[in-house]
């Protein structure tokens, strides 16, 4: 007879699981557990538990890396501004050029 923990220790649940996930779970426990589907619950439980409590760690991650998006986004308005500074800087300039060059031409024909 197998041994059962006692009451103080564990608790009795009932509940409904969906076929097709049953199905996983006894495929799991023939694999894993010598066919204990207890067993078997008990440390698919486990493993989903561990799962949720480092996904509670990772707001930590994605805070960090909306900093990052924070830092980039200024980096990218920085260079932005100054692709517009030296974009009007190579205007004039050409202006000034052309300008120049106009004179310098209407100068050779009079």
């Amino acid at each position: 007879m197998a041994k059962t923990p006692s009451s103080s220790v564990s608790e009795s649940v009932t509940l409904r699981i969906p076929n097709e996930l049953f199905a996983q779970i006894k495929a799991y426990a023939g694999s894993h557990t010598r066919g204990n589907r207890s067993q078997a619950i008990l440390e698919l439980l486990e493993t989903g538990l561990d799962a949720v409590s480092t996904q509670s760690s990772e707001p930590l991650q994605d805070n960090q890396l909306q900093v990052q998006v924070s830092e980039t986004q200024q980096t990218v308005t920085a260079l932005s501004e100054q692709v517009s500074q030296l974009s009007q800087l190579v205007q004039d300039t050409v202006l000034q050029r052309l300008t120049l060059m106009e004179t310098e031409l209407g100068e050779l024909s009079a």
